[in-house]
């Protein structure tokens, strides 16, 4: 089966436009239709139109489905237009024989002019019957507007016969052609499922309801003259019975209707409506809070920094980013085909506040088992080298690529920037840093200036957030939580005893009060190496109500009662603002 699929612009594609693809065991076929080159800081190149290329499936490099959109990657010595990001797709259409389209547009256009014509007759008898005079007139102008009305739908109709409609579209051609697909690859790699998308309106969804077939077209073009004829039977009768003159006297003007005197009756049937517009009464009283759902305050406590499970682990002097990964099939005659490839783009950051001579790195890439055993194992290595120095702030990146699945970075640089960052680099480095090409290093620079407490870390992460991408929300949503006036600082559980307790601080200039507190146990720790990675699951999480007012400047500590059950945890967090604004 053909299916047609747009390639859209994408920072891993080089060309977009409209293609077509077909598996076959020979290979992919892919037909280019008004296909043009993408190429960074110059304008489109010319189309490439009604070519088609035969990829045979050993040259298909790499099949990824990341939400809605399929990047797929060929061997450039095949054609040069090997990187696309591919969306919307549908499957061929389906198009009826020419002479079975004749036939059903002639049986509708019969159909059509006899409706018309008899809805015609039959509105202007339906008019000439209330009466003589003014409603010829409007018996015409009905038995018009009737016809009319049938013969739109009539042309309506005989145009939706001849239009083709496409078999598949959206999700459901596309999983249909990845299930052939994946049947010559079996290493299609699936990253994670969509949003649901919105309902579209109700006037775009009208078209779903129409009928396609013939039998229903006459249905509907029925049931329309129907309508037509009830609708202007009921007009007629009632306008010619308001305007007919009495027979006994011509010019004797009708009586006005006169307005009933109140009476009993009316009085009785005003009660009850009366009776509903009753006085507003106070909403119910919540419910008492459960226990567990408060806290009980202590004595006074200060807070310098919000704690945060993105810095739970001290900041080391040097981080390792992770910039992208990608797993491949391997090719080339260099390359086992048979075995997996791992591409990475790894970034370090200079944390401290003094240079650092060189850089060696040793990335270790690693495959495992098939379950149930596992087992992770080591098959290659790759050693990186920057001369330096490294000054303060400053990120370098490289690209490695080696067998394997999984990978790991040895840090050669130890020590890390102290609790409150006393051997950290100065704050307007890491302002320049945001600047950085890679947006996992300017999430990391966001970071540092929260983890400072530096007052412009705000704004940074705020513009960060204008472009939102989904797997960012959880660190970012960390970092603004961190920033909040009222911190939250030396959390402790007892997982034994189900017992909480921390310090609540206001650094604001004004009273809070109507406060809440969220508490979050997670699977695992939240690592800063990779902003953009898989968040920890949460395990648990409760709020909890804080009575009373906090002071400015003043902070209170605060026990509470937190069940665990049996979930595994790795890490806590707590944050608080207003309990209704706390996030559900």
């Amino acid at each position: 089966m053909r299916f047609r699929a747009t390639a859209v612009n994408s920072e891993r594609s080089n060309a977009a436009g409209a293609v077509e693809l077909e598996c076959s065991p020979a290979g992919l076929c892919i037909s280019y239709h008004g296909v043009f080159a993408l190429h960074e800081g110059y304008a489109p190149g010319a189309l490439a139109r009604g070519s088609s290329v035969d990829v045979p499936w050993p040259a298909v490099l790499s099949t990824l489905l990341e939400g809605d959109q399929l990047y797929l990657e060929v061997d450039s010595r095949v054609t040069p237009l090997n990187r696309l990001c591919l969306a919307a797709f549908s499957s061929g259409e389906q198009q009826l024989p020419l002479q079975e389209t004749r036939r059903r547009q002639l049986i509708v256009r019969l159909a059509s002019a006899g409706l018309a014509l008899s809805a015609a007759l039959a509105a202007f008898a339906s008019a000439r019957g209330a009466g003589a005079g003014p409603s010829v007139s409007l018996a015409v102008s009905a038995a018009v507007l009737t016809a009319l009305s049938v013969l739109g739908v009539g042309f309506w109709a005989d145009r939706l016969i001849g239009m083709p409609s496409p078999r598949l579209q959206g999700d459901s051609a596309r999983e249909v052609f990845l299930a052939e697909l994946s049947r010559y690859v079996p290493a299609l790699v699936r990253g994670p499922a969509p949003l649901p998308k919105p309902r579209a309106p109700l006037l775009w969804q009208f078209e779903r309801f129409l009928p396609r077939t013939t039998a229903a077209i006459v249905i509907t073009l029925s049931a329309a003259l129907l309508g037509a004829l009830l609708t202007t039977r009921v007009i007629v009768l009632d306008e010619g019975m308001t305007r007919r003159p009495d027979p006994g006297n011509s010019r004797q003007k009708a009586p006005k209707l006169r307005e009933p005197a109140p009476g009993p009756d009316h009085a009785v049937a005003a009660t009850p409506i009366a009776s509903l517009a009753r006085p507003s009464q106070p909403p119910p009283s919540q419910p008492p809070l459960a226990a567990g759902d408060s806290v009980m305050l202590g004595e006074s406590c200060h807070c310098k920094r919000s704690d945060s499970p993105l810095w739970t682990t001290p900041i080391p002097k040097l981080s390792l980013l992770v910039l992208s990964q990608r797993v491949r099939k391997g090719r080339g005659e260099d390359e086992n085909q048979r075995k997996k490839y791992l591409e990475v783009e790894l970034a370090v950051v200079n944390n401290g506040k003094t240079d650092i001579p060189e850089v060696a790195l040793l990335v270790e890439f690693f495959e495992r088992d098939p379950p149930p055993s596992s087992k992770r194992y080591s098959v290659s290595t790759r050693p990186l080298f920057y001369a330096g120095p490294l000054r303060p702030a400053q990120a370098i990146k490289w690209s490695v690529e080696a067998q394997g699945i999984e990978f790991e970075a040895h840090n050669p640089v130890p020590g890390d920037v102290g609790p409150f960052g006393d051997d950290a680099a100065p704050s307007n480095l890491f302002a320049e840093l945001l600047s950085a090409n890679h947006r996992p290093v300017r999430l990391h620079a966001a970071l540092l200036l929260s983890f400072l407490g530096d007052p412009r870390a705000r704004d940074a992460v705020l513009t960060l957030r204008e472009a939102l991408r989904e797997d960012e929300a959880p660190y970012l949503n960390r970092l603004l939580q961190a920033q909040s006036p009222v911190r939250v600082c030396n959390l402790r559980l007892e997982q034994g005893r189900h017992a909480g307790s921390a310090c609540l601080f206001n650094a604001s200039v004004e009273a809070k009060k109507d406060l809440g507190l969220r508490v979050r146990a997670l699977k695992d720790e939240v690592s800063h190496a990779e902003p953009v990675g898989l968040p920890p699951e949460v395990t648990a999480e409760s709020s909890f109500r804080v009575p009373g007012e906090l002071s400015p400047d003043s902070g209170r500590t605060l026990s509470f009662s937190f069940d665990l059950g049996s979930a595994s945890v790795g890490a806590y967090e707590a944050f608080a603002d207003r309990f209704d604004l706390l996030p559900q």
